[in-house]
């Protein structure tokens, strides 16, 4: 390149031929070979026998993923909860309490009316 100045992010490295010769070594000893140990393929393409170290990956790979779908999931749910509760007008904590308290041998009526008294004496939170 010669006496030309470098742009930002470039590099001028002068090697020997047993420079070069060694990072090819290193490359064909140690880098192919481990990458293909974690990837589950060699260099052409053909599937190689799981390594352990492969699984940890995938296994730290399937949870990290639940974690980051985890939000998603609580908006899905509070989304729905706001649209069944608001829009549909059915009070989910009440209807829940009331199905408890059926399965419990309470007598109660399972409608979504609000205006209907439990048995029991009724808390504010049942019905929101």
């Amino acid at each position: 390149r010669g006496s030309a100045a470098l742009s930002d992010g470039e590099l001028l490295i002068r090697l020997s031929d047993g420079c070069l010769a060694d990072m090819r070594m290193l490359v064909a000893t140690s880098v192919v070979p481990n990458i293909s140990a974690l990837v589950g393929f060699d260099e052409h393409g053909r599937p190689l026998a799981s390594s352990g170290e492969r699984e940890a990956l995938l296994e730290q790979g399937r949870r990290w993923a639940a974690h980051v779908r985890e939000p998603w999931v609580v908006l899905v749910l509070v989304g729905s909860y706001i649209i069944i509760t608001l829009v549909l007008g059915i009070p989910v904590v009440g209807l829940l309490t009331r199905l408890l308290l059926r399965a419990a041998g309470r007598k109660v009526t399972l409608s979504w009316s609000l205006d209907e008294p439990l048995a029991l004496q009724q808390h504010a939170s049942w019905t929101l």
